[in-house]
């Protein structure tokens, strides 16, 4: 049955190309904007003090940088062949495999998705920064899709979704921000950025275990097929088990204030997260659990990516009357 090709018809399709990417990318890329920009005396040299208001307001400007470059790179990688093939198996509603829009079509729509997020960028105080950001996103994408690194190569794949996460999080906060180039990250925030594309290196093939069979078809490397699944599965524990220890031990080693029952208490969620992953994961609980183990890893990664706040003496002194004064002086 032939639709309709509405303007309502139309913005669906891009949300169809981008929708699984909100909790893997977007969520968590805000998180890290917003935890960061909260605790700048912490983790932003320099930084002007942001209320609340502040950061509601420019948050919209931050989603839609991430959502136009997420765009860009999610028609890239889905028009591609083998990946029309895969989400044949895997993801049939997505718009290609569905017949919302034609490869030609497709390809079309990723010129209009790559200018429109250069021009977005070119548009925000931190013009040059962001559009350096979006120029090495289209950069990965060409790596990922068009030279096929993404199926051909396990750490060439992991390598580049890592470095991805970090630009993405880091072009978030530039524009959350609203500062330009005196945004110099701390110590502290440099070494949580860093963290946030290393814990998206080592995860990311906890996608792969319930796309075995979509994967084979295609002929896709990927760390299930090419070791096993039981090295995939171990490997996915070890890693959400091994970061979240990490960051409990920087938060508390980079802090500038006495410790508090909430500062203690707030590492209880991404590690309570964790061990689910862990149980799930080394449980072999069949396909519809695994599904579910990386919307949780996204999860996970979402809090891990707001630790900055949670480890500023916001957190840390929310038991006191200072909390107010931190947040609105």
């Amino acid at each position: 049955m032939q639709h309709q090709r509405t303007l309502s018809y139309h913005l669906y399709t891009l949300f169809l190309f981008t929708c699984r990417d909100f909790k893997s990318v977007i969520f968590p890329a805000l998180a890290f904007a917003i935890a960061a920009v909260s605790a700048s005396a912490t983790t932003i040299n320099g930084s002007p003090t942001y209320t609340s208001s502040i950061i509601v307001a420019r948050l919209p400007l931050a989603f839609l940088w991430v959502w136009t470059n997420l765009l860009a790179l999610a028609v890239s990688n889905q028009r591609k062949a083998n990946a029309v093939l895969e989400d044949t198996v895997n993801r049939s509603w997505r718009p290609i495999p569905a017949g919302r829009l034609s490869p030609s079509e497709a390809h079309l729509l990723l010129w209009i998705a790559l200018a429109s997020a250069l021009a977005i960028s070119l548009s925000m105080p931190a013009s040059l920064e962001l559009a350096a950001i979006s120029i090495a996103l289209f950069a990965l994408s060409w790596l990922y899709s068009e030279a096929d690194w993404g199926s051909a190569s396990i750490v060439a794949r992991s390598t580049l979704t890592g470095i991805g996460a970090l630009w993405y999080n880091w072009g978030a906060l530039l524009a959350l921000s609203g500062v330009g180039s005196s945004t110099q990250l701390t110590t502290q925030g440099s070494v949580w950025l860093v963290l946030t594309g290393v814990v998206m290196l080592t995860t990311i093939h906890a996608t792969d275990i319930p796309d075995i069979e979509g994967d084979r078809a295609s002929e896709r490397r990927t760390i299930p097929l090419v070791f096993s699944e039981t090295v995939a599965r171990a490997s996915v524990a070890l890693s959400v088990l091994g970061w979240t220890l990490a960051g409990d031990a920087l938060g508390s080693s980079g802090g500038q204030c006495e410790e508090s029952i909430s500062a203690r208490l707030a590492w209880t969620i991404p590690a309570t997260i964790a061990v689910c992953i862990t149980a799930i994961t080394l449980g072999r609980m069949g396909k519809a659990w695994d599904k579910g183990v990386w919307t949780l890893c996204c999860a996970w990664m979402t809090v891990m990516n707001s630790m900055p706040a949670w480890n500023s003496c916001i957190i840390r002194n929310f038991d006191t009357v200072e909390w107010t004064s931190l947040m609105y002086r």
